[in-house]
């Protein structure tokens, strides 16, 4: 039966190689670009590969380490308007590649193997309501539907990666190798963005791999953005995987703790030179309470309190030091909230107008003139998306799509959630952290632009909250039955 099972893999990637080279030729033929011959050879070339486990291995380890990087292959050029803020084409990205061998190596084994899956109903099921907001949503996308189309896609992505994560579960040791990629992801990153701050914008050529070639430039200076397209989308995505480096730094292991802290505080002045004030507040918040949390497993709420405020006011000094900061938080963009305020208004006109299905993907700058009755005409003199990820979700999707979203984190959320570390082993302190870095992630989005409903990163870090506590339940029990930790070898 094992040889029978390989021999049908082997005709199945026959064939499946066999579709991608004649569709990569037929494309050629077609339309004329290369860039559809290249991505379609490519992907034949990982669905061979992914047969190889080994692969499926680096790809885990280069998962989070590689969404940051912006090198895609655009098989459709983008729409030419100049308020379409989404309209970007059909893009194939490094991460994406990443994604397609992870999901050919599981789909080989529920298919030849038997491996069963796991479908999480109070989660699967809200996705999959959720699917068809979204496919009538991009089918809708008016200025361009290839994009809409990507968006579609995009969003099975998410999900898929979320389910993959939960249903092929490693072993610890796994996990740690992931975290020091990670780690060595947010060192170039935060290399790469303070070289950018201290040289007022050259990008050292990393304009290959996403560093935008256009910088945001304000009176205290540039924001950094590492090779994301905004200062804010790199302070966010900085933020959130900082917590792996913390959780090694606060568990029992044999890595250096000297240097992951000093990682840590590095990639922090990163955040710093961001100026993105809504990851400043929300890191603030989650992370004051993350730090009150661990102390409190060791002292009294009053020494925990007291230590948490000496600490505040360490970091408060050297932050308002930082040049740019003090700027920032009093002088630059002075109107910012009366206009979110404005933006916000017309976005809840909108809703009310079309709550069911929204405006269709990408559509929204499309009709807000429409629905504008500021004073002031905010939507003349600033033609873009509101600033408010849940409005946008609900303006382009409608309120059953973001409840249906908000459904889900909840769920996860209530699995996964505590108030304090079980222990100081590994899986058991990023249990604690990592729905914490997702709580950070609800307090930003409302603060600027973004579209939650497929980003990718946050699924992922959706799907490792699951693994994580799933992963500390195991090893309490092991520790209660006296079992040896498996990065310590001690009890």
């Amino acid at each position: 039966m094992s040889s029978l099972s390989r021999g049908l893999s082997r005709y199945f990637l026959i064939a499946l190689m066999a579709i991608g080279m004649a569709g990569a030729a037929l494309g050629l033929f077609v339309a004329g670009k290369a860039a559809i011959l290249i991505t379609l050879v490519v992907l034949s070339a990982l669905i061979a590969l992914s047969l190889v486990r080994d692969l499926e291995y680096v790809s885990f380890l280069a998962l989070a380490a590689s969404m940051p990087i912006r090198l895609n292959m655009r098989l459709t050029d983008p729409a030419v308007y100049e308020r379409a803020h989404s309209a970007l084409g059909f893009l194939v990205g490094v991460t994406d590649c990443v994604v397609i061998v992870l999901m050919i190596a599981w789909a080989r084994r529920v298919l030849f193997f038997d491996q069963p899956i796991r479908w999480l109903p109070k989660i699967s099921i809200p996705m999959f309501l959720l699917f068809f907001w979204v496919a009538y949503s991009g089918l809708r996308a008016e200025a361009d539907l290839a994009s809409g189309s990507w968006m579609i896609l995009r969003y099975l992505e998410c999900c898929a990666l979320m389910l993959y994560l939960v249903n092929n579960i490693r072993p610890i040791r796994d996990y740690v190798a992931h975290v020091l990629t990670t780690s060595g992801m947010l060192l170039f990153e935060s290399t790469l963005g303070l070289g950018q701050g201290m040289t007022g914008g050259f990008n050292f050529g990393m304009e290959a791999l996403g560093a935008p070639v256009k910088r945001s430039v304000e009176h205290s200076g540039s924001r950094i953005t590492g090779t994301m397209p905004t200062p804010n989308a790199f302070a966010a995505m900085m933020a959130g995987f900082v917590l792996q480096p913390i959780g090694l730094l606060f568990s029992r292991n044999r890595i250096s703790k000297l240097a992951i802290g000093g990682l840590i505080v590095f990639t922090g002045f990163a955040i710093l030179a961001t100026k993105s004030r809504g990851v400043w507040l929300s890191s603030t918040l989650v992370f004051g309470y993350l730090i009150f949390s661990l102390l409190r497993t060791r002292y009294s709420s009053t020494r925990a309190s007291f230590g948490v405020l000496w600490i505040a006011l360490t970091l408060g000094i050297i932050a308002f030091a930082t040049p740019g900061v003090v700027e920032r938080l009093t002088e630059d963009d002075r109107g910012s909230t009366e206009a979110r305020t404005y933006m916000n208004r017309i976005a809840f006109n909108m809703i009310e107008a079309k709550p069911w299905f929204g405006f269709g993907w990408d559509n929204y700058t499309l009709y807000f003139e429409a629905y504008d009755d500021t004073v002031i005409k905010h939507s003349e003199a600033f033609p873009f998306i509101v600033h408010n990820g849940y409005a946008y979700t609900a303006a382009e999707y409608g309120v059953p799509a973001l409840v249906l979203l908000l459904w889900i984190w909840l769920v996860v959320l209530r699995r996964t959630l505590r108030m304090r570390p079980d222990a100081f082993t590994f899986p058991a302190i990023m249990a604690f952290l990592m729905p914490w870095g997702f709580v950070a992630r609800i307090i930003q989005t409302p603060l600027y632009i973004n579209n939650p409903l497929n980003s990718l990163d946050g699924w992922y870090t959706l799907g490792l909250c699951l693994v994580f506590r799933e992963l500390a339940d195991q090893d309490q029990a092991r520790r209660a039955q006296g079992l040896p930790d498996p990065l310590t070898d001690k009890p």
